[in-house]
């Protein structure tokens, strides 16, 4: 079985929303963003949408595919399948930087450096340094 998965990569003004891949998870304490497995007939960006909002409680639309590659997983029993990178933005910019919920943050993209993302994120990050 093919499992996609949908990651929202959401920008404002100069910063990115990032968590921390909880103990016990798969890449426990590694930076992440909000993202999840795509339900039977959910397109990933509609995944993205849904899992930023299940997650860090923001809603946020995605804009355009950044990129996407297989999905490695550490383990041969689980399924393979494809992560998709998802541009989004907030829906409502009613405050200057919505609070998510923990363990998620607003980072300042200079410092994304500074965070230890998972090998598949790092051609988005590049893209994030170097302004989209």
């Amino acid at each position: 079985m093919t499992v996609n998965v949908g990651v929202a990569v959401v920008t404002c003004r100069g910063k990115v929303l990032v968590g921390i891949r909880p103990p016990g998870s798969t890449l426990a304490g590694f930076a992440e963003f909000p993202g999840g497995k795509a339900h039977e007939g959910e397109d990933t960006a509609s995944c993205a949408e849904r899992e930023c909002w299940e997650e860090t409680g923001l809603r946020v639309q995605a804009v355009r595919k950044l990129y996407s590659c297989r999905l490695e997983t550490p383990e041969e029993k689980e399924e393979a399948g494809e992560i998709h990178f998802w541009l989004c933005r907030l829906v409502k910019q009613q405050e200057r930087f919505p609070k998510p919920t923990r363990p998620f943050r607003w980072l300042p993209l200079e410092q994304l450096a500074q965070e230890q993302f998972p090998e598949a994120n790092q051609p988005v990050l590049q893209m994030l340094q170097n302004g989209l």
